[in-house]
């Protein structure tokens, strides 16, 4: 009930685990005060409830990873909507030498400072220096030349393959602005293939969003900004599909809500899309200047 009274769900929030771990999953009226002192109190239990909310600010993810408790850390790092300080992200990559699964988690951060990508790529399976290349790629010339450098020592190969697929990426773009290409299927191809930077390189270069912002919608699990993108550029409904569908897979979103994506996609007018779309580039050029 999003209008509890604070005190009610305060009260509810320090009970026992059984009783809190809800409130502390989905109420709205709870401060970051309020889940900071209950994560700095309260059990593991608490604070992995705590750690699956929709959105988590730095503040709070400060005091839930200062624990140091393994289930804590990577819960946190699973959720894609938990903004982390480079403080938390260090701590990560200290906990990851003897974490494999906060290391395989790591993986899939995209805002993760490039700092610590440099420290945790010798720690990752080939399959996690994959994905941690997409990454590098995607935070600016120098450091990527030095990350592809340490991690060619470690995966050749890979290497070769993560430099072919960004150099696809661009020509992919290229055929469909030269209209050789249609957008949906190498859209469809890139969400096959688990490639959200370029997914977001494509889009990018064709609405004149930043690709930052793209990615950020694209992996954040409230679907709204993603399905107004897509409906401003006429995607139908079986291209938005794949994108529902590669989300659901990549956030571990459960089917009812992928199934949700796709209804608010539909139901949404393309119109209304559009001009939200021409809003939000005029605000980036704004900003810009």
């Amino acid at each position: 009930i999003d209008n509890i009274p604070h005190d009610l769900a305060l009260l509810l929030a320090t009970q026992e685990a059984e009783v809190a771990t809800p409130v502390l999953e989905h109420s709205l009226v709870l401060t970051d005060n309020d889940l900071v002192e209950i994560a700095r109190t309260k059990s593991t239990e608490h604070r992995i409830a705590i750690s699956r909310r929709n959105a988590l600010t730095p503040t709070v993810t400060d005091a839930l990873i200062g624990e140091l408790e393994p289930p804590v850390l990577q819960a946190v790092c699973r959720n894609s909507g938990a903004e982390i300080s480079d403080k938390g992200f260090n701590i990560f990559a200290d906990v990851a030498q003897d974490d494999d699964e906060l290391c395989e988690l790591m993986s899939h951060r995209a805002d993760m400072p490039i700092d610590v990508l440099s420290r945790v790529i010798p720690l990752m399976s080939a399959e996690a220096r994959a994905r941690i290349m997409e990454i590098a790629e995607y935070q600016g010339d120098a450091a990527i030349e030095s990350l592809i450098e340490k991690a060619s020592r470690l995966s050749k190969e890979k290497n070769k393959d993560s430099r072919r697929e960004i150099v696809h990426s661009h020509s992919l773009l290229e055929e469909i602005q030269n209209g050789t290409m249609e957008l949906e299927p190498v859209i469809e191809l890139l969400c096959s293939e688990n490639r959200p930077l370029d997914i977001g390189y494509v889009l990018s270069g064709l609405t004149n969003v930043p690709q930052k912002q793209i990615v950020n919608a694209l992996l954040k699990k409230n679907g709204k900004a993603i399905i107004v993108l897509c409906r401003a550029l006429d995607f139908s409904e079986r291209s938005f599909s794949s994108i529902a569908a590669f989300r659901s897979k990549r956030l571990k979103l459960t089917a009812s809500t992928c199934d949700r994506e796709n209804r608010d996609f539909a139901d949404l007018d393309s119109t209304a899309a559009k001009r939200t779309m021409r809003f939000i580039q005029v605000r980036n050029v704004a900003g810009a200047a």
